[in-house]
């Protein structure tokens, strides 16, 4: 594993600014990617109905992480809420087996965290790269772990997984986690390409597909803060409803009937 890199990120824009770079096995990492410089607030009179700015100014920046199970409509009604806690279970260990259990003990917009066959975390944007690798290799290896100790009567649980980044707000009340980013968040995971993905590897092999955004893939991956090559993810383009956008679809762990040109991640 290479040494971590400690930095300080800002970003104004699509340019990426390093500052305050350490490295070493001692370093703490400081990332704050997609996060601007302050922005001052509007004047009082100042609100949607004008055009102008918004009163308050730009919401903080929040990494977002959804996933959703392959599958869910074939499982039974009673059975819902089992797969519900399975997947808040197996995403709190890989977190932890990634290093990373204070950023789940302290994950945001929990009110809306469960979406009946899926869960939404919010995370400081530092996060990313560990979010990235090892987070994504661990939650392959939690859900492939559960599955060689399932019953045969439980179904068996493989996730898509989305990873996103952009203002939003973050009060704790039931509006924190609304907000554009979190919407394209949904329509990456709901994309027939991550979809597809996951469809077309051998389901007691490979367990989870992930497609990131843009912005994640160039501030993260292309920027080479993260430990996972560019040429681990291959570029599509992602549509669901009236979403379009480009994308980049990753598997940790390829199988024999993976979609050409993914490449799976380290071991």
């Amino acid at each position: 594993m290479t040494p971590e890199v400690n930095s300080s990120i800002n970003i104004t824009g699509d340019r990426n600014v390093l500052d305050n770079v350490a490295t070493g096995p001692d370093a703490r990492a400081t990332k704050n990617v997609g996060q601007p410089p302050d922005v001052a607030g509007p004047a009082d009179d100042a609100g949607p109905a004008t055009g102008e700015p918004i009163r308050g100014g730009l919401p903080p920046y929040r990494a977002v992480l959804a996933v959703d199970a392959e599958g869910s409509t074939d499982v039974p009604s009673a059975r819902m809420g089992q797969m519900s806690e399975d997947i808040v279970h197996v995403l709190a260990a890989a977190f932890s087996r990634a290093g990373l259990a204070s950023s789940w003990a302290g994950r945001r917009f929990q009110i809306q965290a469960h979406r009946g066959d899926g869960y939404v975390v919010g995370l400081p944007t530092e996060t990313l790269p560990k979010l990235l690798h090892p987070f994504l290799r661990d939650l392959q290896a939690e859900l492939r772990a559960r599955d060689g100790q399932r019953q045969a009567s439980q179904p068996r649980l493989r996730l898509r997984a989305s990873i996103h980044v952009g203002p939003l707000p973050d009060d704790g009340g039931w509006t924190a986690g609304v907000g554009k980013p979190m919407a394209e968040t949904h329509r990456l995971l709901d994309s027939d390409k991550v979809r597809d993905l996951l469809r077309q590897t051998h389901q007691e092999v490979t367990f989870l597909a992930v497609i990131v955004s843009k912005r994640v893939f160039e501030d993260v991956v292309e920027a080479r803060y993260s430990e996972l090559h560019p040429d681990e993810f291959s570029k599509v383009d992602a549509i669901a409803k009236q979403f379009a956008a480009e994308a980049y679809l990753y598997l940790p762990q390829h199988s024999t009937r993976m979609a050409a040109g993914v490449r799976s991640g380290p071991g």
